[in-house]
């Protein structure tokens, strides 16, 4: 599936290892990694979360597609981390998946929740909420994301892994 020149876009919710395995596969083919969250900040030239706080969700949206648009313009192979939403506004997946290979990191909500507690979590959408409240978040998320992150063109289940046993499942359907 892999072919020369196209990226590979890790999607899922947050806190299922699109980063930690983004890296580890980046290392393994020879390319770069790219975290679509640091092109934003880059752009931006601020947190995410202050990008939230002062413009809002839209507006975040908005800037996350330009962002991705002009990786997938670049027309190189690297391992691009997504952000837990971007496959699910605009025409984000389609764009990801006919330029590039799309992975699902399929991960439960109960080892997500264990990921982003509050104490540890700089993501905004978590912002503030208590460990119940966390999972109630990443159950409404989940719930209307699912659809979007079936298209994916791979998916690899997380769940008992390694985030480098998930690598090299990855690497060897590519």
């Amino acid at each position: 599936m892999l072919a020369d020149g196209k990226p590979i876009f890790l999607i899922g919710l947050p806190g299922s290892g699109k980063t930690t395995v983004g890296k580890l596969l980046s290392t393994q083919l020879g390319i770069p990694f790219i975290d679509l969250d640091d092109i934003i900040v880059q752009r931006e030239g601020r947190a995410i979360s202050e990008v939230f706080e002062k413009e809002g969700e839209d507006y975040f949206r908005k800037v996350e597609a330009a962002c991705l648009a002009s990786l997938i313009e670049s027309k190189d192979s690297k391992v691009v981390a997504t952000g837990g939403g971007t496959p699910c506004f605009f025409d984000n997946l389609e764009k990801m998946n006919r330029d590039g290979v799309t992975c699902y990191l399929e991960t439960s909500w109960k080892e997500l929740a264990a990921r982003v507690a509050p104490g540890e979590s700089i993501r905004p959408l978590f912002k503030g909420l208590a460990g119940s409240e966390v999972m109630t978040q990443l159950q409404e998320r989940f719930s209307w994301r699912l659809p979007f992150y079936q298209k994916a063109q791979i998916i690899i289940s997380t769940e008992n892994k390694l985030a480098s046993d998930v690598a090299t499942e990855l690497l060897a359907r590519l």
